[in-house]
């Protein structure tokens, strides 16, 4: 439909995905002066991003949106009543309960 309507598709896809990785080493330029450097330092970010991305809906961004402030409650919350080593438990106890109720997320529509 966009490139019926002029709209180059094959540059849009490659300007997306150049803005993406500007941002990325953007960021890790950024965070390297404040943070050691070493290669897992995003483990920790990425495995909080799939829960929420999970929970809320694969291709549903208010659904991401929703779910990344619920885990973020979550985890703040477990942190300061239970303890923060625990925090990220209550993340994972999350998404396994929204899976067994709701396999395609929180916001997703279900196709029938």
């Amino acid at each position: 439909m966009a490139s019926a309507l002029g709209i180059p598709v094959r540059l849009v896809y490659t300007l997306t995905f150049a803005l993406g990785c500007a941002l990325a080493a953007a960021s890790g330029v950024l965070v390297a002066p404040i943070f050691s450097v070493y290669q897992s330092m995003g483990l920790a970010v990425i495995v909080t991003t799939f829960i929420v991305v999970v929970i809320g809906g694969m291709g549903s961004l208010l659904g991401s949106i929703l779910a990344a402030i619920i885990i973020g409650e979550l985890q703040t919350v477990s942190s300061v009543l239970v303890s923060p080593t625990y925090a990220k438990i209550f993340s994972f106890l999350a998404l396994i309960g929204v899976l067994l109720i709701r396999p395609q997320g929180l916001f997703t529509i279900s196709k029938r």
